[in-house]
C-alpha cells in the first residue's frame, strides 16, 4: 500500500527531507519525501500517527487515499494535491485531512475526479435505491435537517424518515446528521441532477 501526504514545507529541501527520514526511522514507517516548490510531498508505505502533520509548515496538510504500490501513489498524490488546492475553504479541517473529506470543495472548484466520485458514490446509489431516497434527501435538506417537517412534507411517519436517513448513510457512507456530510450530500444531489437528462 502507498499513500501521499502533502502540505507546506517548513524547512529547506534538504532539512525537510531529512526530517521525514528521521521521523520515518523513529516510527518504523516506510516513507520517502521530496520538496516540490514550497510543498513537502511524503509517500507512506504504512499508516502514520497524527504527529506526521508536525513535519509540515503551518496550514493545510492533506492525506491522499491508500493505493497499491508506487504506481498507485501517483493517483494518491493527484487526490492529495487536489485537496490541498481547496483546503483553505475549510479552515477548521483537521491536520492531516483526508482528501475524500474535501470532495464537495473539490467539486465546486471544478475537479472532475471529485465530481465523478460524488455522482457515482453518492447520487447514483440514492437514485438506484428501491425507496425514494433522492426525494427523502431533498425533503430533509429543504427543511434544514428538521426531521418532522420533512416527514410531513412526504406524508410519511417520522420513523420512516429516520429509517430512510439511516439507509442513505448505508448507501453512501455519508451521515445526514453530520454537517460536513450534509454538505457533500447536497453537492452530490446538485451534481447528479445537473448531469441527469431528466
Amino acid at each position: 500500500p502507498a499513500a501521499v501526504i502533502v502540505g507546506g514545507a517548513r524547512k529547506n529541501r534538504t532539512q525537510a527531507v531529512g526530517a521525514v527520514s528521521e521521523w520515518a526511522k523513529s516510527n518504523q514507517i516506510p516513507a520517502m519525501a521530496g520538496v516540490q516548490g514550497s510543498r513537502l510531498v511524503v509517500v507512506l508505505g504504512a499508516q502514520a500517527p497524527p504527529d506526521i502533520a508536525d513535519l509540515f509548515a503551518d496550514g493545510p496538510v492533506v492525506h491522499g487515499p491508500w493505493e497499491s504500490g508506487l504506481s498507485g501513489a501517483i493517483s494518491s498524490a493527484l487526490e492529495a494535491l487536489a485537496g490541498l488546492r481547496v483546503a483553505p475553504a475549510w479552515p477548521a479541517a483537521p491536520r492531516p485531512v483526508n482528501s475524500d473529506d474535501l470532495l464537495a470543495e473539490r467539486a465546486l472548484a471544478g475537479d472532475q475526479r471529485a465530481i465523478n466520485r460524488l455522482k457515482s458514490g453518492v447520487y447514483a446509489p440514492l437514485n438506484n435505491a428501491a425507496n425514494p431516497m433522492l426525494e427523502t434527501l431533498q425533503a430533509y435538506l429543504s427543511h434544514g435537517g428538521a426531521l418532522e417537517p420533512a416527514a410531513r412534507s412526504l406524508f410519511v411517519h417520522p420513523n420512516t424518515m429516520r429509517y430512510r436517513l439511516h439507509r442513505i448513510t448505508e448507501l453512501t457512507g455519508r451521515d445526514p446528521w453530520n454537517p460536513r456530510d450534509v454538505f457533500a450530500l447536497q453537492t452530490a444531489l446538485i451534481l447528479g441532477r445537473l448531469g441527469s437528462p431528466d
